[in-house]
């Protein structure tokens, strides 16, 4: 069905910031595993999830915002929100969409 995603850079200094400024925006994280190197973390908001991912081996690229699309597709309007939330607060946070 596809996913939607963002990719941004953000250093190793401000990705704390990024966790912080997510949770401001009144959004609960579960950090998950760990996997090929990629930390994923979910943020969650009711009924709307969106994954946070950050590998810090990726230069450029250290940091996707991911969900997919049947998400979207069923709650449109709470998982728009949420994905642009954590959008938003990763921008605040000094990273810089690709």
């Amino acid at each position: 069905m596809g996913a939607m995603a963002d990719f941004a850079s953000v250093s190793q200094d401000a990705w704390p910031h990024v966790l912080a400024a997510v949770r401001l925006a009144g959004v609960a994280i579960d950090i998950g595993e760990c996997d090929q190197g990629i930390q994923w973390h979910a943020c969650v908001r009711g009924l709307a999830r969106v994954e946070l991912g950050y590998c810090p081996q990726d230069p450029g690229r250290e940091l996707v915002v991911y969900a997919p699309t049947l998400r979207f597709w069923r709650r449109p309007l709470s998982m728009g929100r949420l994905f642009g939330d954590v959008r938003r607060a990763v921008l605040a946070a000094g990273g810089t969409l690709d």
